[in-house]
């Protein structure tokens, strides 16, 4: 008897969590229509770069950074645009340099430690 109500509490567990779980992994679809608008907002930045560029109020050099910043957050909208692989490798490339600037690529407790003895080449 006591095994039959442990079953059945596990049934209602599994069923509750996936009642919770399900909606909270699901892409709200505001989402989307929030991306599509950030994306046209981006183009008109971009536009707009390019028209500053022509009017002389930019040079190349601001105009280059500002468009790399624009295109970056292009990429943050949508990594899987342009990669033929769906954007496995363009992701996992975006996370390790991520990582490389976070300081997070070197072993636990690397920071911690002394730094190697530096050999004098004389």
């Amino acid at each position: 008897m006591s095994w039959v109500v442990i079953l059945v509490l596990a049934a209602v567990t599994v069923a509750v969590l996936a009642l919770l779980l399900v909606p909270l992994l699901r892409r709200p679809p505001a989402e989307e229509g929030r991306d599509r608008h950030s994306l046209e907002v981006y183009r008109d930045q971009l536009d707009e770069l390019e028209r500053d560029v022509a009017r002389g109020v930019m040079d190349d050099r601001e105009a280059a950074t500002a468009r790399q910043e624009i295109e970056r957050r292009i990429l943050a909208l949508n990594p899987e645009a342009d990669s033929p692989d769906g954007g496995k490798t363009a992701k996992g490339a975006r996370h390790r340099a991520q990582a490389r600037r976070a300081g997070r690529d070197r072993p636990p407790g690397y920071a911690c430690r002394d730094p190697p003895p530096q050999e004098d080449g004389a």
